[in-house]
This record gives C-alpha cells, sequence and structure tokens, in this order.
C-alpha cells in the first residue's frame, strides 16, 4: 500500500528532471527538418540559427516526420520543426502577391497585376514533447512565428524595392535597416517595497 505512492513519487521525479535536464541550457534543443531546397528554406534555418533561442539538430533531407518523432520520443530534443518543400515557392508567391496589391493601392504597378488571393500554403509543422506546458509552448510558438515573419518580410521588402526601383537587389544595409527597425523594450524588476531593480 506504500509502495504505490513512492514509485509515483519516483517516476513524477524522473520525468521532471529528465524534462528539466533539456531545458536547462538556455537554448532549447530543436530538430530540423528542411525538406525545401530554396533559398527561403535556408533563411528561414539561418534566422532560427541566429535568434539564439533553439539548439538546432538538422536531420538530412532524406529523413522522414517518422525518425523526428521517434527522436522526439527518445528525448533528443522537445521540439521538431518540419520546412515543407514548396516553402521557398510560398513565401515568394505571397511576397510577389503582398507587394503587388501594395503597388496597385498607390498605382505604381507597370504590369497591372492584380493582387488576387493565393490558394492556401503548406505549413511549417511543429512537433513537441508532450512534458512541455502549454505556457512553454505558447511562447516557443511567438518566437517562431516572429522568425517565420521577418523571413516572410525580408522577400516582401525585396519585392517592393526591385518593382519602385526597377532593381533586382535592395541595398544590404538598407534593408537590415527596415526589418530590424523597433522600438526597443525596457525591462526593469519591481520589488515588493515599490523600488526598482535594474
Amino acid at each position: 500500500m506504500f509502495v504505490m505512492p513512492i514509485v509515483l513519487a519516483i517516476v513524477i521525479t524522473t520525468v521532471q528532471n529528465s524534462t528539466f535536464e533539456l531545458v536547462n541550457d538556455k537554448k532549447v534543443p530543436l530538430l530540423l527538418l528542411n525538406k525545401d531546397e530554396g533559398v527561403a528554406g535556408k533563411e528561414l534555418e539561418t534566422t532560427l540559427e541566429k535568434g539564439g533561442m533553439f539548439t538546432i539538430k538538422k536531420l538530412s533531407a532524406g529523413q522522414d516526420e517518422e525518425l523526428l518523432k521517434q527522436r522526439l520520443q527518445d528525448k533528443d530534443a522537445l521540439l521538431g520543426l518540419v520546412i515543407p518543400q514548396q516553402y521557398s515557392a510560398d513565401v515568394m508567391a505571397k511576397s510577389e502577391n503582398v507587394a503587388g496589391q501594395a503597388l496597385q493601392s498607390v498605382a505604381v504597378s507597370a504590369d497591372g497585376s492584380s493582387g488576387s488571393q493565393l490558394p492556401a500554403s503548406a505549413s511549417v509543422v511543429l512537433f513537441y514533447h508532450p512534458v512541455l506546458q502549454a505556457s512553454f509552448r505558447q511562447g516557443i510558438d511567438g518566437a517562431l512565428n516572429s522568425v517565420l515573419q521577418i523571413v516572410q518580410s525580408k522577400y516582401i521588402v525585396r519585392q517592393l524595392y526591385s518593382a519602385i526601383n526597377d532593381s533586382a537587389a535592395i541595398p544590404a544595409d538598407l534593408e537590415q535597416q527596415i526589418l530590424t527597425n523597433q522600438t526597443p523594450i525596457q525591462q526593469f524588476s519591481v520589488s515588493k517595497d515599490g523600488g526598482t531593480l535594474l
């Protein structure tokens, strides 16, 4: 009768400890399966690496989602991300569509293309280990959405610049200024006595 609570405590402690070990590093381990061979897929990989939130473990293109799931079960990582084969084509099509709509609304577009609605694109797929709490997954979702937005915005900016300036390439420093121009966030810890800790 006393054995069951002890066994339960040992099992729970073991599960929590292995999860703590996986997350204890400042970076979250992420298995990455990139099925896309285009530039946007590679850009997404690079942006994920530069973001600093993830320790990327790349799977080779010949591997499949079943292996990724198995490695998650084996606790090689807490997350697995699959970039679909047509990701680059979807990013390019979206950027052309958005740029076309923007230019049409200000009557700059010379080709008269209409910004028609695109068919639904394939999604990146995120697999996660079941021990992750919902609040932690929401933080991961936010980080991934930011990375995806950065990649998509980069191609929209390039498409707009190319259409407006009749030039294929936007200067790298201008692109960087456009994409990283954001309002800084100041963070302060507030103590019980109402003081601010820096």
